[in-house]
């Protein structure tokens, strides 16, 4: 896994988390399937991403999709 995966991948779960809210309500709000969003999650199986989907993940969370992939607060 590179390093960006990696960061994306722990920005999704701190994201979740500080909003406290789960997986599953993530993906039905922006219309991504729980499954797939799960497995953006999970660390153990790469999992391939399109634009459309970093689009509807920034705008759930009101950052810029670039945001996903730069490091945060932890």
């Amino acid at each position: 896994m590179t390093e960006t995966e990696k960061i994306f991948k722990q920005n999704l779960i701190y994201l979740r988390e500080k909003h406290q809210i789960s997986g599953y309500r993530v993906a039905k709000e922006t219309g991504i399937n729980s499954t797939y969003y799960y497995r953006l999650e999970n660390f153990e199986k790469k999992q391939s991403l399109n634009y459309d989907v970093v689009e509807r993940l920034a705008k759930f969370y009101d950052i810029e999709p670039y945001e996903l992939f730069k490091k945060m607060e932890s």
